[in-house]
This record gives structure tokens, C-alpha cells and sequence, in this order.
């Protein structure tokens, strides 16, 4: 079983999907179509609320088809990708997703019972996702909070060891590195962020390199490091990083993900301390 888009959907949305499959049930089914609601047709009565649903995580745009009974059959555009997660219900029906319009979730919730079930299903779905769910690439419109959550952690974690006040809390800022992505584009295209309607961190490997992972402090200790680096190495070929020796967390973490240091040294540029070169295997 699949769906509209799905030999070109990107591994957060078919995570999404596969996860989908476990939440939807007749109590989440459109009241018209509940009679005929199945485990064996389990996206019937599903597309409004599966869609903005997807939308309060991955963004973009939620438009609708107009079907013959006067309804709107809804799905995704994400990043300029359509993918329909409920097309499963129309059994190989071709549908026009060219002649698609904007829909908005106001009027959808306007009905309260289809809010009640967005609602349920939100609920269902949260308490089961994993965290694949949430990890996707990096957009340009994602530069503040990046810059922000970066500029967070250098002072929360870096400034007690290296004690450069002018650096961390003048030199850095979250409106220089806003500045830095956009001169340097590529910074954004080798990040990947999670994100499950809020940005709460990220890594970025490039040249099989992982060169940086940043999980806001408030959100630490939940997995979201751990699966952002376990998907910078699985994914993009992250096979070594630098990280400070002093660091011990963050060398204890990447080594339960496969890393081990390989006892190379390299001083951090203008101060007294050293990274640990680290390798996967």
C-alpha cells in the first residue's frame, strides 16, 4: 500500500505515512463515510484532517480537488512536492491534481466534528511517531531559527569553557549568522532539521564530514540529537566529525552511534583547547 507521490516522497513523508497507518480509524473517519470505513481502506473519510495535520509539521500549502459530490479531496504541496497520503481510498482512480485549489483549515474547522477528529488523530499520531517523522532538509526561510538555535548553544555549552566574552556574546549573534546563510547557500542545503512544528535542532555534513549538531537545551534528552546524527550518518555519509575533548557528553553520545576517537588531536584556532578527531566504525 502507498500513496500519491510516494516513489518520490522524501523518508520523513513516508515515515509520516507508515506512521499515519496505525492512527486512522473509523472514530477518525468522515461521519458520511463511516459505514464503509475498513483496516483494509483505512485512508477513506481521512484527507482534510491527514492534511493539515501534515501541515502543522512540514509546512507548505494544503489544496483540494473538487469531486463529483461537491467535496474537496485534500492533499500536500510541500517544497513544490505533491504527495496525497489518503489518494489509497480511490482505488486506482486517476485524479486531477492540476486542477487543485487553496484550502483553509478555517473553514474546514469550521465543522466541528471534522476539528474533533483532527484533533484525535493529532493526538494518536503524536503519541506514536518516531522521531524519522520530523527530520527533513533545511529551507532558506529556516535561517533565523538555525542562527538562533546555534547562537543558543555556543553560550550555553562552548562560553564555560573557552570564557571569550567579546566572541560569544558580541562577535556572535544571531543577526551575523542569518547574514552568513545567506551568502553561503550551500550552508542550508547540507542541513537537516527537526522539526514537528518547531524547529528544535539540527545537523549539517557536508564532504562526509558531520560538522555540526545543535539540540536547543530545553529539548535535550528526548532522542532528537541522537536521530538527527544517526540520520546525518545513515544518510548523507557523515563518517567523521571534531569534537571538543572537554566535551564529554557529546563524545560519550557518538560513541553509543558508532563513532570512536581515533586519537588525532587538532587545536581549536587561537585558544589552548583541541578537538578530538572522531571517525564512524
Amino acid at each position: 500500500m502507498n500513496f500519491y507521490g510516494y516513489e518520490a516522497a522524501p523518508d520523513n513523508v513516508r515515515e509520516t505515512y507508515n506512521t499515519l497507518l496505525r492512527c486512522w480509524s473509523a472514530e477518525t473517519c468522515a461521519p458520511r463515510m463511516r459505514g464503509d470505513w475498513s483496516e483494509e481502506n483505512p485512508t477513506l473519510g481521512q484527507c482534510s484532517i491527514t492534511s493539515f495535520l501534515v501541515q502543522d509539521f512540514m509546512g507548505g500549502e494544503v489544496r483540494g480537488i473538487l469531486l463529483p459530490d461537491g467535496a474537496y479531496h485534500c492533499f500536500n504541496i510541500v517544497d513544490g512536492f505533491a504527495f496525497d497520503l489518503t489518494s489509497g481510498q480511490f482505488a486506482g482512480e486517476r485524479l486531477d491534481y492540476s486542477s487543485a485549489v487553496p484550502q483553509l483549515r478555517e473553514e474546514h474547522f469550521s465543522n466541528e466534528d471534522k476539528y474533533r477528529r483532527y484533533l484525535l488523530l493529532k493526538k494518536r499520531f503524536f503519541s506514536c511517531a518516531n522521531h524519522a517523522c520530523f527530520i527533513r532538509k533545511a529551507r532558506p526561510d529556516d535561517a533565523v531559527r538555525l542562527a538562533e538555535t546555534e547562537v543558543f548553544c555556543y553560550r550555553a555549552f562552548f562560553f564555560p569553557i573557552f570564557r571569550t566574552e567579546k566572541y560569544f556574546f558580541s562577535e556572535l549573534s544571531t543577526q551575523a549568522l542569518i547574514e552568513e546563510y545567506r551568502r553561503e547557500p550551500e550552508r542550508i542545503e547540507s542541513t537537516l532539521v527537526y522539526d514537528d512544528g518547531i524547529i528544535k535542532g539540527f545537523v549539517r555534513a557536508r564532504n562526509s564530514e558531520i560538522e555540526k549538531l545543535f539540540v536547543e537545551p530545553a529539548f535535550q534528552n528526548k532522542g532528537i540529537g541522537g536521530a538527527l546524527f544517526g540520520y546525518a550518518a545513515e544518510k548523507l555519509g557523515g563518517k567523521r566529525l571534531l569534537v571538543l575533548e572537554k566535551n564529554e557528553g557529546a563524545i560519550r553520545l557518538y560513541k553509543r552511534l558508532g563513532f570512536h576517537e581515533t586519537g588525532e588531536k587538532q587545536r581549536v584556532d587561537d585558544t589552548s583547547e583541541f578537538f578530538s578527531i572522531m571517525r564512524k566504525g
